[in-house]
């Protein structure tokens, strides 16, 4: 049934086509009461709407606004009941109306909505069991797809060739996993971040609340590149979980009905595609853990034993042990939902990690354990140390900004980075790694080698615990015990002093304070210990309490 059809029915013999007579042959699909002006998001093509006119009565920009919209939602009609909100239908919107092609029905103040939608469903009562059919048969392909095991770029392509308009799909992140029909034009408007491309959600100011559950498409524009491109967008949302979005490009023709029915089923494909993907990479992920952690605890004695395993790794290199610790907020009591939250984003930073390591040729190889990536990283054999660490430093800069810039709204990490050894030694490399960590405050951010830290993990693996609180109070238990006392801050500004060679202006720089604040403090901290800082013993005994200190604080 169509607009023409419709106004041709006996119950509509005093409806008034008023406007937008082009758009007649316009087939209705369903109909969709409509008074609120939000409800946009939720309605489908193909639907005849009914309104009172209650959420565009206040000015021609507000109707201007929502009816392009309908136009762009390839709505059918709409059927206007002036007098009680909207007092007339004003020469503006007729003039719209008829420039958009939209059909604008006025219907008699004493018309019940109820009766106009049960008119409606009767007539297309067929065409409902003609969709039913419709649907099940895109389903079957979508299904079909999935078991060949084509994956989400087979699926993207089924799509699009059911839909006629470009796709693509993301992750929860909004992360491109695939796209189809996409020219150079198009591709323009996604963010590139290094060869990651990311759909560039920002430009929406104005999404969903709880957008992830909607499920149902809705449609929002974006302005990037001077090009103005309407989006249709469809959460993949399944099982309580949210996987991504599946995003229609309308740039060819206005989507269908049929079209929604294909994105919906498209998206139940995908969101079991996408868990499918995610158990086969977290065993992969848990055979490359075993196989490193067996390595980094020194199990493997021969590289005949590695070369078994067939695990892709060069043996002719030299590797350093790094650990990747990512800082998340410190809350009490983490709901589920934030604990799962964490888990994804630890896996989008493996696979980020992972995808930049291949495509740079870089010989990386990671895996996830908590909070943590653990890997070794390879340089080749001939390099000496210096030129060693430079390339480490190098690619590992260059990875962690990636990640920063990819992750720009979580990523908070610390890099650390044992030394440099052979295949089978690699466990001593990952020992010093995880020492230069435990000498590291939490909060740390940055890239630590052992050269720059040695001394301090030789502390923390040489010294236990109650051994440094033996030390830590024998040199500064009377400092800290006055600064307790007296809210001051001695212990820093000894620590300071020491770490500037006893340079007095430029501690008090590093301080904030003046020189003489500074000489007095200093005059303060001798009367409490009683040491001579022009001691070295002395000097080197405060030095090593500080830092121990620093440790267990």
């Amino acid at each position: 049934m169509n607009i023409t059809d419709f106004l041709e029915l006996p119950t509509s013999h005093d409806f008034r086509l008023v406007a937008g007579e082009k758009g007649s042959a316009n087939d209705i699909t369903g109909v969709n009461i409509m008074d609120n002006p939000f409800a946009d998001d939720w309605l489908s093509a193909g639907e005849l709407i009914v309104t009172s006119g209650y959420f565009f009565k206040e000015s021609f920009e507000a109707q201007k606004k929502y009816f392009t919209r309908f136009k762009e939602m390839n709505i059918a009609g709409v059927c206007v009941k002036p007098q009680l909100f909207l007092k007339e239908i004003s020469p503006n919107l007729k003039a719209l109306c008829n420039d958009l092609a939209l059909p604008l029905i006025e219907i008699p103040y004493g018309i019940a909505f109820s009766k106009i939608i049960k008119t409606v469903m009767q007539q297309i009562e067929a065409t409902l069991e003609n969709e039913k059919q419709i649907a099940l048969d895109i389903h079957s392909q979508f299904f079909e797809t999935s078991l060949n095991s084509g994956g989400i770029a087979s699926i993207t392509k089924e799509l699009r060739k059911i839909i006629g308009n470009p796709v693509v799909i993301t992750a929860s992140n909004w992360q491109i996993m695939a796209h189809e029909g996409l020219n150079g034009q198009l591709l323009g408007t996604l963010d590139n971040h290094q060869n990651e491309y990311v759909f560039p959600h920002h430009l929406f100011n104005d999404l969903p609340v709880k957008t992830e559950k909607i499920k149902h498409p809705f449609y929002r524009n974006i302005e990037k590149n001077n090009q103005k491109l309407l989006c249709c967008i469809t959460p993949i949302y399944f099982n309580q979980t949210h996987y991504g979005y599946v995003i229609v490009y309308v740039s060819n023709r206005p989507l269908l009905n049929m079209d929604y029915i294909a994105i919906e089923s498209c998206t139940m494909s995908l969101a079991l595609e996408i868990v499918h993907q995610k158990e086969k990479n977290r065993i992969e992920n848990r055979i490359y853990r075993d196989f490193l952690s067996d390595l980094l605890a020194g199990n493997f004695k021969t590289l005949e034993e590695l070369k078994q395993l067939n695990m892709t790794i060069d043996y002719e290199l030299n590797y350093a042990a790094c650990i990747f610790t990512i800082h998340f907020p410190e809350t009490q009591n983490k709901s589920v939902l934030e604990l799962r939250r964490e888990e994804e984003t630890m896996e989008q930073i493996l696979g980020a990690c992972q995808r930049y390591t291949q495509s740079n040729f870089l010989p990386f190889h990671l895996f996830k354990r908590g909070h943590q990536l653990v890997g070794i990283l390879g340089t080749e054999k001939r390099l000496a140390t210096g030129a060693s660490q430079l390339q480490q430093i190098t690619i590992l800069k260059k990875l962690k900004l990636f990640l920063e810039e990819r992750f720009s709204n979580t990523l908070q990490s610390a890099v650390v980075v044992g030394s440099t050894q052979p295949l089978l030694s690699v466990n001593q490399s990952y020992d010093e790694a995880e020492n230069i960590l435990k000498s590291l405050s939490d909060d740390r951010n940055g890239i630590y080698f052992l050269n720059d830290l040695y001394l301090e993990a030789f502390l923390v693996k040489q010294i236990s615990d109650p051994d440094s609180s033996v030390f830590i109070d024998y040199f500064l238990h009377d400092l800290i015990a006055y600064d307790q006392e007296n809210n001051s801050n001695l212990v820093d500004t000894l620590d300071v002093f020491l770490k500037n060679h006893h340079n007095i202006a430029s501690a008090s720089r590093d301080l904030f304070i003046h020189r003489n604040t500074l000489l007095y403090r200093l005059d303060r901290i001798k009367d409490i210990l009683n040491y001579d800082f022009n001691d070295a013993n002395h000097t080197l005994s405060l030095q090593l309490a500080l830092k121990l200190y620093a440790k267990y604080t």
